[in-house]
């Protein structure tokens, strides 16, 4: 009772097989990285959406929100999903990563306002 509700935006494309199979489990990691994206970026290559306004993320900060995963299943499903092209990691030397969503449509094509920071 009385529990919030936070909808992720994703497309139905998602479902298709081969991003199944693609992502896996990593499934979890991705959605919570959609719903942590706090504004967009246009690249050469589209739409990246910056995660917690570019904050220097490890393993263990992302352990940390996903309770259910160890520091070691995290970096491998962050792999994964750069691997399979979902996501790009900007390392940062002895801080962990800055993380980007490839591809970003959690606002679609409709203009919006970056999240503040202290949402």
């Amino acid at each position: 009772m009385g529990e919030k509700r936070i909808y992720v935006p994703v497309l139905i494309g998602i479902f298709d097989p081969i991003h199944m199979v693609a992502i896996g489990e990593a499934i979890w990691l991705f959605m919570w990285l959609i719903h942590r994206t706090t504004s967009e970026v246009e690249t050469p290559t589209g739409k990246e959406g910056v995660v917690m306004f570019g904050k220097t993320l490890s393993s263990r900060d992302l352990a940390d929100e996903l309770v259910c995963y160890p520091p070691r299943t995290i970096r491998a499903h962050l792999k994964r999903l750069e691997d399979g092209g979902y996501i790009r990691t900007e390392k940062k030397p002895k801080a962990g990563q800055v993380l980007y969503v490839l591809k970003s449509k959690k606002w679609g094509d409709r203009p919006h306002q970056p999240i503040q920071a202290s949402q």
